[in-house]
């Protein structure tokens, strides 16, 4: 089947031409410009048609915003289904229109009717629902000039804006779920809003990558001075191996543009330089102030040994003994670094009842911290003895709570991120017994 996919659009392709070795003149103008269009339609249509998977859409809606892949696929009979995976649909969502290639600059493909996942790019209104005053939304196209049918690509070109757009086709044994899915994860796993910067690595030079999870870099120098406004954009998508720019970039004289992921998926590689982007130093992000201030909350769902065991007794006799049995909504311990001091704290907040009838009970324990880097990356808490009005009533009276302080309390960690490129959850995992960790996510 893959032969005669090949072989089918060759033959496209070479309709598509309006060359000859020989007769130049006589072959160029043998057929009227509209026979010649005509041609163009019918050759585009077909080869739309033939790959028996579909293709990877790389749309970006203009040259400067953040680029997205999505499946499509075109038939026979005029339906064309497109699905996607995207923080503008959290869920894998497909949705079945219609096409057709018109004669407009060449042979046009237009999505004719309302088609959720693709249009959402070209409606007038933002779709995450901010201040759109000029009603623009993403600005993307939904007709596309084809410019070139090669083999394994056809070259799009928005019909508004101009913006180059890519179709490749997808082999025939890959399940859609699957491959978005995985795009998806990885991207999840690449970029995440919560951590300000990445770094761009040169063979001269150290650089900050800002909102990498809008899929449009801010690349600035390294300073905490960024004044808004300065910096360049970066717009790239997301593919199976790591990311792609938009258009070949240079800095320092090193280029790139497709960069991905290496073996110990701790750095994006460029394949044109020794251009890399790394995550920024975990340990010091973790201990960062303007996080502490937020807080690292400890994920009940992802905890084990003794650490799981006090935690269980800690919501039962808190519910328990609190009377919060009918309409208990959680119990929450968070670490943090209390502002303007040298000290940090576990904190913890219950709650019952829902909306205006919802009640709080916070308190906290003072902690002192120290972190060692190294081959291990190491961290270490200290019981101050010292707690607010809160926090002293729950430790005496709640079971479970003095235990987990003191099993906190007892030897050092090895923290480690679940992702080096974006260190927004850490395990934290007792360096004198492994069975007893926890994991923590920055809030």
């Amino acid at each position: 089947m893959k032969r005669n996919y090949i072989f089918y659009i060759l033959t496209l392709c070479a309709g598509l031409l309006i060359t000859s070795c020989t007769n130049e003149e006589d072959d160029l103008f043998s057929k009227s410009a509209a026979e010649r269009l005509n041609e163009a339609i019918k050759n585009s249509k077909e080869a739309l048609i033939a790959a028996p998977n579909g293709w990877v859409m790389e749309y970006f809606p203009t040259p400067i915003g953040g680029g997205y892949a999505m499946l499509v696929k075109f038939e026979k009979n005029g339906s064309v289904t497109v699905s996607a995976q995207n923080k503008y649909f959290p869920q894998i969502t497909t949705s079945t229109s219609t096409f057709d290639v018109i004669g407009d600059q060449g042979p046009v493909i237009t999505f004719d009717s309302e088609n959720e996942v693709l249009h959402l790019f070209s409606y007038p209104k933002d779709p995450e629902g901010g201040n759109d005053k000029n009603g623009l939304g993403l600005e993307g196209d939904y007709e596309f000039v084809v410019t070139d049918i090669k083999e394994d690509l056809i070259t799009l070109a928005g019909k508004k804006r101009g913006t180059r757009i890519y179709l490749r086709p997808l082999s025939e044994n890959t399940n859609w779920d699957e491959y978005i899915g995985n795009l998806y994860n990885l991207d999840k796993f690449l970029f995440d809003s919560k951590v300000p910067y990445q770094y761009l690595n040169t063979e001269s030079g150290k650089y900050r990558l800002y909102s990498g999870e809008s899929h449009v870099f801010l690349l600035t120098d390294d300073t905490d001075d960024y004044v808004e406004g300065d910096g360049i954009s970066v717009p790239f998508i997301v593919t199976p191996e790591g990311i792609k720019t938009y258009s070949l970039n240079s800095k320092d004289g090193n280029e790139f543009q497709i960069l991905n992921l290496n073996s110990n998926k701790s750095e994006l590689v460029a394949q044109e330089s020794s251009v890399t982007i790394t995550g920024l130093d975990f340990l010091a992000f973790f201990t960062k102030e303007d996080n502490w201030k937020k807080g690292w909350e400890i994920d009940a769902d992802n905890i084990g040994g003794t650490f799981k065991q006090y935690y269980a007794e800690i919501v039962k006799n808190y519910k328990e003994t609190a009377g919060y049995n009918e309409d208990f909504e959680g119990f929450v311990l968070t670490i943090k670094h209390l502002k303007g001091k040298e000290s940090y704290a576990l904190t913890f907040s219950s709650s019952k009842g829902t909306g205006i009838d919802k009640q709080t009970y916070p308190g906290m324990y003072m902690l002192e911290s120290e972190t060692i880097s190294g081959s291990e990356n190491l961290i270490t808490f200290t019981d101050k003895g010292t707690a607010d009005l809160n926090g002293e009533k729950v430790r005496g009276a709640i079971g479970g709570m003095d235990q987990f302080i003191k099993e906190l309390c007892n030897g050092s960690f090895v923290i480690t991120p679940d992702s080096p490129l974006r260190p927004s959850v850490f395990t934290l995992t007792s360096k004198s017994n492994s069975n007893n960790w926890f994991k923590v996510v920055l809030k």
